[in-house]
């Protein structure tokens, strides 16, 4: 069972065949041709005799959906503001947290639930700001944790 409290337990396993859905999932990374999203233009719309302007968003590609919901619906999913044995002293358990990597090397020695983590709270970023997860693949990050993830998984018997 998660917690939904910050510092709360510890989270739950991730499956091996919910980790193998991921890495399939992610293999879109390795392609050099992957459009992560096109963007949609700002624009007006009257609303109840108001002008209201909508802010530039994503529309993501359907790999980039299919990680989204994988996050979601299936043991992936975490409390994701939970301060991991593994996190260096003093981590604060926050939206911060998908700092800990700024960029795809910062991944080389991250543990399987750190990339959990991780890929968790770009979903969670995604909610409150358009554009988290198009940010994370275009800096490298999302290809560094899932290169580690692939790693990790050749550990896992």
């Amino acid at each position: 069972m998660k917690s939904d409290e910050p510092n709360g337990d510890l989270p739950q396993p991730w499956l091996v065949e919910d980790i193998d859905l991921m890495i399939e999932a992610l293999a879109f990374l390795e392609d050099e041709n992957f459009e992560c999203a096109t963007w949609n233009d700002s624009e007006m719309r009257e609303v109840d005799g108001l002008e209201v302007w909508s802010m530039p968003y994503p529309t993501y590609s359907k790999d980039v959906d299919r990680y989204f919901h994988l996050c979601y619906e299936s043991t992936c999913a975490m409390n994701c503001y939970v301060v991991l044995p593994e996190d260096p002293e003093g981590t604060d358990p926050t939206p911060a947290l998908i700092n800990m990597f700024k960029t795809g090397r910062d991944f080389e020695t991250a543990s399987l639930n750190q990339v959990r983590r991780y890929l968790y709270l770009c979903t969670r970023g995604e909610k409150f700001c358009d554009g988290c997860i198009y940010g994370q693949i275009e800096g490298g990050q999302f290809l560094g944790a899932y290169r580690r993830l692939v790693e990790l998984r050749k550990e896992i018997v």
